[in-house]
């Protein structure tokens, strides 16, 4: 029943360069970003301001043999789709005989060689990611492996090439494509559920074309698949995993490092890490007498920082600026709980600057303008941002919708969830899309609360700064530091902490045109012990890969489930993603209890749990991560004795141990909550378990 106004996909890809051509492919990255991904991109701009897709993105596809470059314009109609493609070739035509800005070509490609030198990779080591470049060109018949690998040289060529016209003839290949398609999707109302329906009526003639021997063959087969998944390992089967042995693991820790120093007031914490010349900060703000309701604007505004003009800069300009000058400055909205008691929380509005040394005070300078020059009252900017962010929280919400379900789950029993949810959850987009459907009426509002907002949270009497800096460099950082938040000294003291007051038990559902379901249940369990808590993450470990990994995804069909235990408490969320089940889900999130006490792992099951558990707590850290997790020690109140005591607790568990832990799970049985993001046809025929039942988009 859902409006298909504005629902069109429109795309226009080609086919272009080769999967050989290492400077080519490196280009073609830049262009992406610069054509269409960049806030300011030059297609992006175009098709927005002809009214043209509420969100576009795209770029250059490398990943198969036969590279190719697409533009895709999502929420639109497809009576557009000639004056979508009129647009694209318009700009690329301009941009081939103006040409492309030097500044910000140079500027992706200072960014692109300070990512590459600070080699930060998430959770990934950095070899893992140097092997994926090597197959790149490899995967496909390429003699030389390592040419992916010498980013460096590829980038000295790009330098050059800037100066030579060398993007701007790389555009002959978007403007007479030697091969190209333009692709529509447009939607169709009750599209799901007539396909689930032409999917039974297949299966009951396939079903009465059967006869006796062929109907208990099907029966046989389902019955023997079912032993087969739920037959134990072997003892062979076991032999064949190499097991790390006891005592392999070391008890202490990695260190930490934090120095605390108070500056005019502001509490500093420097923390001593080889930073490879790279200057890391962190200046939070802290946020906590922001009510609930204003989250949804808070988290616009983190949106609109950096993505608009400020006095000294023009968008485009300002943003080739920091991508110049600094690798990056973030905003972001996080809450930080109270180790000693979880339900507490603080949270804050975080501004990270990374930069080399020699760029620390542009980079600082550039922070400074943000923060006191950014143009709030720019109607058409924030329309246009504020529509990005409603769509790429909408695709998410269908594609990743087990975070979205597990917040909104948690919000029920947890003051810092409900925080989550009106930042980054369902509460935030409910909000954030009824602004926008409705802009008009919202247009003189929004300046001034996001005005209000931005004056009252950027206040150096609400800050903690968190630095790590090259060797000898800390006194210079920090005093370049310090002007920006003298810049920012506007008496803006935090009042009365707002309240977040949880929802309480409660069943419900948000229905979308999707053939799978997102199901996450809750469930407090209570005052538990220190064994549980210093166990904790070996409790997730033992219910995702012995009870949700066979019960859901092998034995369900689901994509995947996991489970997680707020750190401290007896909050627990099991999710499930891409999940055809609904009902035979929730059954088995409450039933983890029974299940593992009927098959508590032995010593040796428990080592090899153990084993994976610390995969995940030892796993390689980049500086930046380093500087975060010991900042973490001070703002949660956690000491490094606690540190240690969970990780020897893990690391010499006994079997009598894990028992007494996993016994708390008992109460989920009795005691849970759950939110379901799928289908209205499931929902539906799950009957009254839901107190509330909503569309996810109106």
């Amino acid at each position: 029943n859902e409006d298909k106004a504005d629902k069109t996909y429109l795309s226009f890809s080609a086919r272009i360069g080769s999967v050989f051509d290492e400077i080519g492919s490196a280009a073609w990255d830049i262009l992406g970003e610069v054509l269409v991904n960049d806030p300011e991109a030059y297609i992006k701009r175009a098709l927005s301001d002809a009214g043209i897709g509420q969100e576009v993105f795209g770029g250059y596809m490398d990943y198969t043999g036969e590279p190719f470059f697409v533009v895709v314009a999502k929420n639109t109609e497809l009576n557009n789709k000639e004056e979508f493609l009129k647009t694209i070739n318009d700009t690329l035509v301009r941009l081939k005989a103006e040409g492309i800005s030097k500044k910000t070509l140079n500027a992706f490609i200072e960014r692109t060689e300070f990512k590459f030198r600070e080699s930060a990779y998430g959770s990934y080591p950095k070899g893992l990611d140097l092997f994926r470049m090597m197959l790149k060109g490899w995967l496909y018949g390429d003699n030389d492996p390592f040419k992916y690998v010498k980013v460096l040289r590829i980038l000295d060529e790009l330098k050059k090439k800037v100066n030579e016209g060398y993007f701007e003839q790389l555009l002959d290949h978007l403007i007479s494509p030697s091969h190209s398609a333009v692709i529509a999707l447009t939607p169709e109302p009750g599209l799901s559920v007539k396909e689930e329906k032409e999917q039974k009526e297949k299966l009951e003639i396939f079903k009465n074309s059967l006869d006796e021997s062929g109907y208990d063959k099907i029966v046989r087969d389902y019955k023997n698949l079912r032993e087969y998944q739920e037959a134990p390992e072997t003892e062979e089967e076991r032999d064949c995993i190499p097991v790390l042995p006891r005592g392999s693991i070391p008890f202490e820790p990695e260190p930490i490092s934090n120095e605390i120093n108070t500056f005019d007031g502001v509490k500093v914490v420097s923390h001593e890490f080889e930073t490879n010349g790279i200057v890391y900060s962190r200046i939070l703000f802290d946020i906590s007498d922001v009510p609930p309701d204003r989250l949804p604007y808070l988290d616009l505004l983190v949106e609109l920082l950096g993505n608009c003009s400020t006095e000294k800069y023009p968008c485009r300009d300002l943003i080739d600026e920091v991508r110049a000058v600094t690798g990056g400055i973030d905003f972001d909205l996080t809450p930080i709980r109270d180790y000693r008691d979880p339900s507490k929380f603080t949270p804050y509005l975080t501004v990270t600057v990374r930069s080399l040394l020699d760029k620390t005070e542009a980079s600082f300078d550039l922070v400074g303008e943000i923060l006191t020059g950014t143009d709030l009252s720019d109607v058409q900017r924030i329309k246009e941002v504020l529509g990005e962010t409603v769509s790429a929280k909408s695709f998410d919400l269908v594609y990743s919708g087990s975070e979205f379900s597990a917040m909104r789950a948690l919000r029920a029993i947890d003051p810092a969830s409900v925080f989550n949810d009106m930042t980054e959850g369902v509460g935030s987009f409910h909000v954030q899309s009824s602004l926008y459907s409705e802009f008009e009426s919202h247009a003189d509002e929004l300046p001034r609360e996001l005005t209000s907002l931005f004056n009252t949270v950027f206040d150096k009497k609400r800050a903690i700064v968190s630095l790590s800096t090259p060797n000898g460099s800390y006194d210079r950082v920090r005093r370049s530091l310090f002007d920006v938040l003298e810049s920012i000294d506007r008496n803006n003291t935090v009042d009365s902490p707002a309240v977040y007051t949880p929802s309480g038990y409660l069943n419900e559902a948000f229905t979308c045109a999707s053939a799978v379901q997102y199901v996450a249940l809750c469930s407090d369990l209570g005052e538990t012990n220190d064994v549980f808590r210093h166990l904790s993450p070996l409790i997730i470990k033992t219910l995702n890969n012995e009870i949700l990994y066979p019960e859901i995804r092998v034995k369900g069909g689901a994509y995947g489930a996991y489970c997680s235990i707020i750190p401290g408490s007896g909050k627990i969320v099991l999710c499930s993603y891409r999940d055809p089940g609904l009902l035979s889900t929730v059954n088995v999130f409450s039933g983890v209890y029974d299940k593992l006490k009927s098959s508590l792992p032995d010593a040796e099951k428990l080592w090899q749990l153990v084993i994976g558990t610390f995969s995940k707590i030892d796993r390689p850290l980049s500086v930046y991560q380093k500087m975060c997790r010991s900042m973490n020690f001070i703002l949660t109140g956690r000491s490094f004795f606690d540190l240690k005591k969970e990780r020897e607790a893990i690391l010499s568990v006994s079997e009598a141990d894990f028992k007494n832990a996993v016994r708390y799970l008992e109460r989920i049985k009795d005691s849970h909550s759950f939110c379901v993001i799928g289908s209205e046809s499931s929902v539906a025929s799950a009957g009254q378990v839901f107190r509330s039942v909503n569309k996810l988009f109106d």
